[in-house]
């Protein structure tokens, strides 16, 4: 009798343990999909729902303290104040015996300080101060509170004050474990401000005063960058280069590594595309250089379909900007073999075909339009190839490239296509009128 009311008590454990496992790795699943609809999509909306789901199933939980946080922080995003302070309100009312509320409105503190609201982010990490002063959570909101007074005087373009603040804020708390963390983004700020020098002088501290600190890898990542970009303002192109490569050889495998050089690559093209208007040469050439870059990335980074397409697209888009067709077809070629099934695929074989009419092939032109067709059925431009297809097949015939019948016949089914799938289309007017005509 003994024996069975063990294993029954056993057996009865072991079904709550696994209720409970059940119910957290629900409510981690759901956190996912919220974080994949605010973060991926953008869409603030269905990522509340979520949340409020959670809420829902686990009343009074940390899920669903945590899950109300987020809540918050969304409408931090969206800039909707009155309701970020609604939520925050009722956050502080319906779990106010919990444990974890502290370390919630921490990360509070941290949605509004992301969406450079420095002071009310200030304010949030001095009420963890008063509620939990012997808390972790209350020894970062100590630095952070300093930090949020460097990042205003960084936001106020008042950086002699900054860096006087920054200077004292790194004396007071100079044993602080938290103190390169907090150091590594405020350089991060005073390099979105161009303050590439003193972004570089910072990282170089952090570096050499925290080597075995995990944010002293972040900041060796941080400092190249920033002396590309003190080289770029020089002008010092080739130093660009050397810096570039030395990036890649040293963190091929790090996660912001495309992102960094993206951002590089896009400085060259836009003024690039500016400088064209006063020196077509030098603005060629910096085109040019935006997409030897992102050709880097594409070739010289590990694959990934997060980079390596939208890379490579666009190292073919900045060379047929320049009319260098040569080095743009390749590219579109690549991407359309290597990876096939990338979202804009579409669109970079019919930039592929395009590229081939103007140097006059035709015959590789139809290919890549014809392709599109038959495996594009749901593009949205999927009409303008046709009309493209039809357009070509004119031109030869007009060139004496296609007999007259073939070239016909061709038309004729890319019109009739056309007109009856596309009928509100730019080209159905004309696809009509040459049927009519023929």
């Amino acid at each position: 009798m003994f024996r069975k009311k063990v294993t029954l008590c056993l057996g009865i454990g072991i079904l709550l343990f696994a209720t409970v496992s059940v119910c957290f790795a629900d409510a981690a699943a759901k956190f996912k999909l919220a974080e994949k609809y605010s973060r991926d999509r953008h869409d603030f909306a269905q990522a509340e729902n979520v949340l409020k789901t959670i809420i829902a199933e686990h009343p009074n939980s940390s899920d669903s303290l945590k899950a109300q946080r987020k809540i918050i922080t969304l409408h931090i995003a969206e800039d909707k104040t009155s309701e970020a302070q609604a939520e925050f309100d009722k956050m502080l009312a319906d779990y106010a015996g919990n444990p974890q509320l502290t370390e919630e409105i921490y990360w509070v503190g941290r949605g509004y300080r992301v969406a450079e609201d420095y002071e009310q982010a200030k304010s949030l990490y001095q009420m963890v101060l008063q509620r939990d002063p012997n808390s972790t959570w209350a020894n970062r909101s100590r630095i952070n509170i300093k930090n949020m007074e460097v990042w205003m005087l960084i936001k106020a373009g008042q950086f002699a004050q900054a860096k006087t603040a920054l200077d004292q804020m790194t004396i007071d708390f100079s044993g602080d474990s938290y103190l390169p963390e907090a150091l590594y983004w405020t350089g991060r700020k005073l390099r979105r401000a161009n303050q590439f020098a003193d972004a570089s002088n910072l990282y170089t501290r952090i570096v050499q005063t925290y080597p075995n600190d995990a944010f002293a890898k972040k900041a060796s990542l941080e400092l190249p960058n920033c002396l590309m970009q003190q080289a770029f303002n020089a002008g010092d192109h080739n130093s660009v280069s050397v810096q570039i490569d030395s990036i890649i050889n040293s963190f091929p495998k790090d996660a912001n590594l495309a992102s960094m050089l993206f951002k590089i690559a896009e400085r060259y093209f836009h003024e690039g595309f500016e400088l064209q208007k006063s020196d077509a040469q030098k603005g060629t050439d910096y085109i040019k250089r935006s997409a030897a870059i992102s050709e880097k990335i594409a070739l010289q980074l590990p694959p990934s379909a997060d980079y390596t397409p939208e890379a490579m697209i666009r190292a073919a888009n900045a060379y047929r900007f320049c009319g260098d067709y040569t080095k743009a077809i390749p590219c579109y070629e690549k991407v359309v073999s290597d990876w096939p099934e990338y979202s804009f695929a579409a669109e970079a074989r019919a930039s592929l075909g395009d590229s081939y009419l103007t140097i006059n092939n035709y015959q590789k032109a139809l290919q890549s339009f014809e392709k599109i067709v038959k495996d594009y059925p749901t593009y949205s431009s999927r009409w303008h190839i046709l009309y493209m297809l039809a357009d070509t097949y004119e031109n030869m015939k007009q060139k004496g490239l296609v007999s007259a019948e073939e070239a016909d016949s061709k038309i004729k089914a890319a019109y009739q296509e056309i007109v009856s799938r596309y009928p509100d289309c730019k080209a159905a007017l004309a696809a009509g009128n040459w049927l009519k005509a023929h």
